[in-house]
């Protein structure tokens, strides 16, 4: 008797310690770095790369993982599928008896800032590592996992907040050649404003909820969104933007995946948080994976349809625009651009593929499509799309791992834009631009305006590579090479309508010299160009380095070094090489 009962016990305690840590619920952020561990560990596999539509639940990278022949590994190849392993296995550090489990946590970075062309490059876009890689100075963490299919993160965060482009100084990063990212420090030894000047109130940027299984899970809060696997951005959507207030859901399996999301954003201009915003824009974005032909081809169609809402808005009459948000593009297998709502939204098409011949190489395109005209369609719009292509490679070297890649990116002029239907004065109307809108300590309400796809916009074309070495959890070193040519055309540029066919808007190659909505670049009346820029030609080299002390201590350092030809579309040119020093310690 005394046997079973002991059995019967040790079987309970078993089964309760399975379900407390039975919980795959976890949403890894895109700026975890586990999914790019995933994707070399993919590469040395001689597969596909995994799916790349983060953030990811720890169920789905957990399904990632068990894909992997760890035996048929190298030794190195062997060590770091344990490197990858322990990043996506985790415990909660309290287990309370009802099955409700949570941590804290809190993230030290301390973080100097140097450059040497202070006088010319004082803006938030100058910067080669800027607002979304700088580290905040501290981040109060609480997790939590209720029950087996729950989980919640929140993080309080002390951090300075991004520039206005358009205004000196909102940020004491770019009056100064050392800053600092504490607050008070900075303001007291460097920058010499008034304590807290530049402090970010916008917090939390990361506060999600999800709820999930095995093979689903559903999201919502405010986190970075990433869907593609470039190297400088991805066509669709890129985690250049700070942050996506949003809803999103997505199921997956070993050969199939799909997800879909909501997000919302601000829209105006206004610079005080007592007056009223313009409207809002709201974009829907869905997505298909396929895993084919042994997990050595990729395919995968994204589709996304940006909304715009502005009560200002007048039709040809002079009276109020209607404004409608419709949520008809909610089909899985439909297309959102084919429901024919040019009045009220813009869609995007992006077409991904990629494919490991073997081990150790993949080759990986994005091809755009925003807008084209059709056979018999009745109407003339100049084209508007976008490619990106490149290979990667990762292999076994000594005890670590060595990767690198070449990558290639060429957008139109006219992608990612779009004017208004209605009569109204704003420059921009439904492009997939959208403002991320935060409270700056000492110049208020902050609005800043950036493409939520591609990194670098529309109207560039850009040549990179990469190389790095990494012995998992030790140290990484790193490199890379830029190359950009950007034309006149960009997110701060002032749009307009296509026109019709006896009135067509001409087509732009990029780089482009001159903005045909601009009626000083450009006259409709005798589609004659007025003026021409000059094209702005960015060279860019980086090092990276990074060195883990002792559990939870590590060192960072980014070199880059900036030669900048005919900057802001002038005869100038400036160069900069900007440096970053950090020290991380995580609790």
């Amino acid at each position: 008797m005394k046997r079973i009962l002991v059995a019967v016990a040790i079987a309970v305690l078993i089964s309760a310690s399975v379900f407390a840590y039975s919980n795959q619920q976890k949403i890894y952020s895109v700026d975890s770095g586990v999914y790019k561990a995933m994707e070399t560990l993919y590469i040395l596999s001689g597969k596909a790369l995994p799916s790349s539509s983060g953030p990811w639940s720890e169920a789905e990278l957990q399904k990632m993982l068990a894909k992997i022949d760890r035996s048929a590994l190298s030794d190195a190849g062997q060590n770091y599928y344990d490197y990858v392993e322990g990043l996506i296995t985790t415990e909660p550090r309290r287990q309370y008896a009802d099955n409700f489990a949570m941590q804290f946590g809190l993230d030290l970075d301390l973080e100097f800032y140097y450059h040497t062309n202070s006088e010319k490059y004082t803006l938030e876009d100058d910067w080669f590592h800027g607002y979304t890689e700088r580290q905040k100075f501290f981040s109060f963490t609480f997790e939590t996992w209720p029950t087996n299919r729950f989980y919640g993160f929140f993080s309080f965060d002390l951090q300075l907040g991004i520039a206005k482009n358009n205004v000196d100084g909102a940020n004491p990063l770019y009056k100064t050649a050392l800053t600092i990212n504490m607050p008070i420090v900075n303001e007291l030894l460097f920058t010499k404003r008034a304590l807290f000047d530049g402090f970010n109130w916008h917090f939390p940027e990361r506060a999600i909820v999800s709820a999930g299984g095995n093979n689903w899970s559903f999201m919502a809060g405010r986190d970075k969104l990433s869907w593609g696997s470039g190297e400088t951005g991805n066509l669709m959507l890129s985690d250049s933007f700070p942050v996506h207030t949003m809803a999103r859901f997505n199921t997956f399996f070993d050969v199939f995946k799909y997800s879909l999301v909501a997000t919302i954003y601000p829209f105006g201009t206004d610079s005080s948080q007592y007056d009223s915003l313009d409207g809002y824009k709201a974009m829907l974005v869905h997505r298909i994976e396929f895993n084919m032909f042994k997990d050595k081809v990729g395919l995968i169609i994204n589709e996304a349809c940006m909304f715009w809402s502005n009560p200002k808005a007048v039709d040809s009459e002079g009276n109020p625009a209607p404004q409608h948000f419709t949520l008809a593009q909610i089909n899985p297998f439909g297309f959102m651009h084919n429901e024919y709502v040019p009045r009220n939204a813009n869609s995007l098409l992006v077409f991904e593929a990629n494919y490991t011949p073997f081990r150790g190489v993949n080759a990986y395109a994005q091809f755009a499509v925003d807008e084209f005209s059709g056979p018999g369609e009745g109407k003339w719009n100049p084209p508007a799309f976008g490619i990106l292509a490149g290979a990667k490679a990762a292999f076994a070297a000594g005890s670590g791992v060595m990767t690198g890649s070449l990558e290639f990116a060429k957008t139109d002029p006219y992608l990612y834009i779009r004017g208004l239907h209605y009569n109204s004065n704003e420059p921009s109307g439904y492009g997939f631009d959208a403002t991320y809108r935060s409270f700056v300590n000492g110049f208020g309400v902050v609005n800043k305006k950036m493409f939520t796809t591609y990194k670098y916009g529309n109207d560039v074309k850009l040549f990179d590579a990469k190389m790095a070495y990494e012995l998992p959890g030790v140290f990484r070193l790193g490199l890379e090479a830029l190359f950009m040519q950007h034309g006149i055309m960009d997110v701060d540029s002032n749009w307009g309508m296509y026109k019709g066919n006896d009135d067509p808007t001409p087509i732009v190659k990029t780089p482009s010299t001159y903005n045909v909505f601009d009626p000083a670049d450009y006259d409709y009346a005798t589609h004659t160009v007025l003026q021409e820029h000059v094209v702005e030609k960015s060279t860019v080299l980086s090092f990276t380095a990074q060195y883990f002390i002792a559990k939870g201590l590590s060192a960072n350092l980014a070199a880059d070094f900036l030669f900048i030809k005919n900057r802001h579309h002038t005869t100038a040119n400036e160069n900069d090489i900007q440096l970053t020093l950090g020290l991380r310690y995580e609790i």
